[in-house]
């Protein structure tokens, strides 16, 4: 006989009661229910647990954690960079450098490349991600509703939720199966911006109003930024993130969860640095994810007031805990080369796990200019820690970890931390669960609470700089209350030890506000709930009643919901900062007072939309999203010195910032919370919506676009005979840039006014080339007197070629009027100034080199043509080498001309500077391309510059 199986998923905490349905009686309700359910077997299976946010690496997310949620001080955590090299391409300034996040151990952190802990930044990244389904291939619906306007018993509404959850493929009315009404997250990096957009329509939207980069796509596989210098940096190479999920639901596709840079261009096309990368690929599982299913027969029958047939429960209580259901494969980059037109970086990988073990700077010729050695210390099993950083053999960094025990995916604290116990297997605390009957006990010997030994597993403890100095962090819990003071997730700093070469000892220590408490948005006693609830309902063959059972599966993760705010860690208003210098026996205080970006935030549970058993399960979910564009900015600052036993407060700094919400994007957030079989299909969950029963649960939610500006700062100094105030107000365009500040001193103010070329240009307007100045004028007022111009430029722009924008005159004021500061006659095809005339209304000639990447010769008191014929000015500018007696020859040419001359080791520096008169001043390096002396023409040593580093 076909076996027929009616279940009801329903997140419910008490025992369901049958309610009327609006314009049915129980009758008819029992009628449609019979033509519903015929069964005579029921599934004791779990249904497996499908998380609706895909995260992208853990490496990424560590990239990305102090971008995605503003950390600083008041999270507690310090910033820790290391600067390893910085790239120079023409107008494009690219940094190098190693960061360290000191929040704590995570049960996911993985090795990286670079060690745990530790990113690298290499000029920029995009992550995503995935809430729901990806937003490339699956189209926000048009014409949305709100969720109160929807109704589950009308068909034409639940054939368009069940498009929604992807639930039923053959609903007749929908075509376009491939909808999602969540909104994936990207986050990005460039330069000295960050921030996040979404896609809509395929089209970004930027959340953060205030900010000046431009931002194209081509779904979650390319993006393009472009910041207001015209700068555009490409990303077109992705990362991967995979989940597997055991049962029926199989493999699902890669997900793009991440793109890395693969070149940067100048505006005008000329300058570029290209990026290559090795792929890696590792899976973190078995999962991080347990549930506990929990059957009971505790049920009476509700319709004839018959008992359940208990020969169909095995037992009263059966439980099974649920291991392992999830697998997540990551699929990441690595970076291998950088090469930009002075030379080429180099990062050489090991084998096993790809962490980077050197890193080589040449340039175009060849020559080693840097070498970078990474030198890694086992932690654990397949767990790697940075041990040293040698820069050219010669300087050396030292970093010492806390020690670390082996990490099971298992043994952590409801925020993910390393805990002290669960090495037992599961993650689900002990849960005492109660009828009128039976008490049984479930779950493992874990209390999920956090744990100051295990969170600091691994975590750097000191840092030996090459100097000899060196700085060493200490760590406490973070703390909250809630219901009592409690130990929340993650560490924060609680004291800072740090010494020079000689031994100079200063210490710094941290207390935090509220007695020690800060806030979180959200908090494991009220997001950790359980995840699934049951209710089967029954038809038993050849009798006239209904069984009934409830089936509870319980997690303790903060559901995915509230994940992003749940990963922003905890918020602290105030933090005090005590310095000791104890080599000076000086004592300073300084009080840090900040805005929390979370707070705007807000979280709402399900509504219950059924008629029949309601659902009322508290579940919560992030009903707004501010914090994108809203950061944790300094509020408050007080300075104070210790005078005798007391602190004086010497100065307060107080800043005001525009919190402007401009649009706000609607969403629908919605899953699936009760399932009808039949024959082990789906197929009647429709007419079982229009009996009542809440077949979908959803809700509205919005993530608002704003804009958050610092628009005023106070600094006010305290002395004994009064104080002094500055007050600087702070005024900016459509694009977010600084159009004015005022700053007032007592009577006296000071007002900088600057407009922008692209006001008046609009192609400058198109390529987002932002930045260029037209005007910027300076006035001084004094009490109520005129206010008079004391400072004024005005710039002009043209076209000197493709997209090649730049100066042609810049006025400057002097004596009352505009006057001509510096014309531009050429440029070059690089953007470089080969002709101007200056204030002094002299020509100048500026002659390149190095394939046009250094200025070698500044020549005066001669024409332009002259210049270029003895030198064919293209040619000598493109060599990677100058032919520098062409020089030579110039000035003995042309006696009375005024001839500069310049030569370089490129990437390195200026190595020799002939004047004017042909008298040379030497620059000499030593074997790692530090400078050791300055010479005279005549070989004399003029400055010697000599380096202590231990060995």
């Amino acid at each position: 006989m076909s076996k027929i199986l009616n279940t009801l998923f329903f997140c419910i905490l008490g025992i369901t009661q049958f309610g009327n349905v609006h314009g049915q009686t129980n009758d008819e309700l029992k009628a449609l229910r019979d033509s519903l359910l015929e069964i005579n077997a029921y599934s004791n299976e779990v249904a497996s647990f499908v998380p609706n946010v895909i995260l992208p690496s853990p490496e990424t997310r560590a990239l990305f954690r102090s971008i995605d949620y503003s950390m600083n001080n008041s999270n507690g955590v310090i910033p820790i960079e290391i600067p390893l090299y910085t790239i120079q391409c023409g107008s494009i300034s690219l940094p190098i450098t190693l960061t360290y996040s000191t929040t704590g151990r995570k049960v996911s952190d993985v090795t990286g490349a670079v060690g745990l802990g530790w990113s690298l930044n290499t000029g920029g990244m995009v992550s995503r991600t995935v809430y729901g389904c990806p937003d490339e291939t699956y189209n926000f619906p048009t014409g949305l509703k709100k969720a109160n306007e929807y109704n589950l018993r009308n068909f034409a509404d639940y054939d368009f939720l069940a498009t929604l959850v992807h639930f039923d493929r053959s609903s007749p009315n929908y075509s376009d199966h491939y909808l999602d009404t969540e909104y994936d997250i990207f986050s990005y990096s460039v330069g000295s911006h960050s921030g996040s957009f979404v896609l809509k329509e395929n089209q970004p939207v930027m959340l953060n109003a205030a900010s000046p980069v431009r931002i194209n796509t081509g779904g979650a596989y390319t993006t393009s930024i472009t910041d207001e210098n015209g700068t555009t940096y490409l990303f077109d190479n992705p990362e991967y993130t995979t989940s597997i999920f055991k049962g029926s639901i199989g493999q699902l596709t890669d997900f793009s969860t991440g793109t890395s840079l693969t070149k940067v261009t100048s505006c005008d096309g000329k300058q570029a640095i290209n990026f290559t990368y090795s792929t890696y690929e590792y899976n973190l599982g078995p999962s991080t994810y347990d549930y506990l299913s929990i059957t009971e027969n505790t049920l009476e029958d509700r319709q004839e007031g018959g008992d359940m047939d208990r020969n169909t429960i095995q037992s009263r209580y059966d439980r099974l805990i649920k291991p392992s259901t999830v697998y997540s494969i990551y699929r990441v980059n690595r970076i291998s080369t950088i090469s930009f037109p002075g030379g080429t970086i180099t990062f050489t990988q090991d084998n096993s796990d790809k962490k980077i073990t050197q890193m080589k700077v040449k340039d175009t010729q060849g020559n080693q200019i840097k070498v970078i050695d990474f030198a890694y210390l086992r932690l654990e099993t397949g767990i790697y820690a940075l041990k040293t950083l040698t820069i050219n053999n010669v300087e050396k960094y030292d970093f010492e970890y806390f020690p670390s025990q082996e990490t099971t995916l298992f043994g952590k604290d409801y925020w993910g931390y390393k805990n002290s116990r669960g090495y037992f297997g599961i993650t689900i605390p002990s849960i005492t669960l109660a009828d009128d009957k039976f008490t049984q006990i479930f779950g493992g010997t874990n209390d999920r609470l956090p744990n100051l030994g295990t969170t600091q597993d691994g975590i750097l403890n000191k840092i030996i700089y090459p100097t000899g100095g060196w700085t060493q962090y200490y760590y406490e819990l973070n703390q909250y209350n809630l219901r009592g003071i409690k130990s929340g997730g993650g560490l924060r700093v609680s004291q800072i030890r740090s010494a020079d070469e000689e031994g100079n000892l200063i210490i710094k220590s941290y207390e935090y506000s509220n007695n020690g408490c800060g806030t979180y948005m959200v908090y494991p006693e009220d997001a950790c709930r359980p995840s699934d609830d049951v209710f089967v309902e029954y038809y038993v063959p050849g009798q006239t009643y209904y069984g009934h059972y409830r089936r509870r599966s319980f997690n303790f993760e903060f559901n995915d919901d509230v994940s992003y705010l749940a990963n922003a860690g905890i918020h602290y208003t105030a933090i005090t900062e005590y310095t000791h210098n104890v080599s000076k026996g000086e004592f300073g205080k300084t009080v840090y007072f900040y805005d929390n970006p979370y707070e705007a935030d807000a979280t709402a549970e399900y509504p219950s939309r059924g008629v029949v058993s309601p659902v009322k399960d508290g579940k919560i979910f992030v009903s707004q999203f501010n914090s994108f564009w809203r950061k944790a900015n300094l509020w408050i600052k007080h300075i104070y010195k210790k005078n005798g036993s007391d602190y004086e407060l010497q100065t307060e700094i107080e800043n005001k910032y525009d919190k402007t919400q401009i649009d706000r994007l609607y969403g629908l957030k919605i899953f699936t919370s009760a399932e009808f079989y039949n024959d082990s299909s789906y197929g009647l969950e429709k007419e079982g919506a229009y009996a009542g029963y809440e077949v979908f649960r959803f809700a509205d939610y919005y993530i608002s676009i704003g804009k958050e500006q610092l628009i005023s700062s106070v600094e006010t100094n305290y002395f004994p005979g009064g104080n002094i105030k500055k007050q600087t107000n702070y005024y900016y365009n459509d694009k977010g840039l600084l159009k004015k500040n005022v700053e007032s001193f007592g009577n006296e103010t000071v007002t900088k006014e600057w407009t922008y070329y692209y006001e008046s240009e609009n192609e400058m307007k198109s390529l987002n080339l932002l930045s260029p100045f037209k005007d910027y004028t300076v006035n001084y007022q004094n009490g109520a007197a005129s206010s008079n111009v004391i400072d004024s430029n005005t710039y002009t722009y043209q076209k000197w070629g493709e997209k090649a924008w730049a100066p042609s005159q810049i006025y400057t004021f002097s004596s009352g009027k505009d006057t001509p500061y510096v014309i531009y006659h050429k440029y070059d095809d690089y953007g470089n100034p080969l002709w101007i005339t200056d204030i002094n209304s002299e020509d100048v000639i500026y002659v390149w080199g190095y394939n046009k990447q250094y200025l070698v010769a500044e020549i005066r008191n001669l024409p332009y043509a002259t210049v270029d014929a003895a030198l064919n000015m293209n040619s000598f500018s493109s060599a990677v080498v100058p032919d520098y007696s062409k020089i030579d020859k110039l000035r003995k040419d042309y006696p009375k001309a005024y001839v500069k001359s310049y030569t370089y080791k490129p990437l390195v520096g200026i190595t020799s500077v002939t004047d004017v008169n042909g008298l040379k001043t030497t620059y000499e390096y030593d074997a790692e391309s530090r400078l050791k002396a300055i010479k005279d023409h005549e070989g004399a040593v003029m400055q010697e510059f000599i380096y202590h580093f231990r060995r």
